[in-house]
């Protein structure tokens, strides 16, 4: 499951939780947080290939950019190109 899709999918959830008609804007900020808290494949492959002098901010905002597909891994554009 991709990281958007896991984030969708938690807030789908909290979303569903019943609280008087109104929406949780804290507990759908919380959950989202917490889906994206466990890397995908992708975000942990993209670390990989930054040099060992990038900090860790540097690392987690590469994982995040990945996720929103903002880095697209060269495996990808060759599949892409194929598909």
């Amino acid at each position: 499951m991709s990281a958007v899709n896991s984030v969708a999918e938690a807030i789908r959830r909290a979303a569903s939780v019943e609280n008087g008609g109104l929406i949780n804007y804290h507990l759908l900020a919380e959950q989202a947080i917490m889906a994206m808290r466990q890397p995908t494949d992708e975000m942990l492959e993209v670390v990989g290939m930054l040099p060992r002098h990038h900090n860790r901010l540097d690392m987690w905002c590469a994982m995040i950019d990945v996720a929103l597909g903002r880095i697209v891994l060269a495996d990808e554009d060759e599949n892409e190109e194929r598909g």
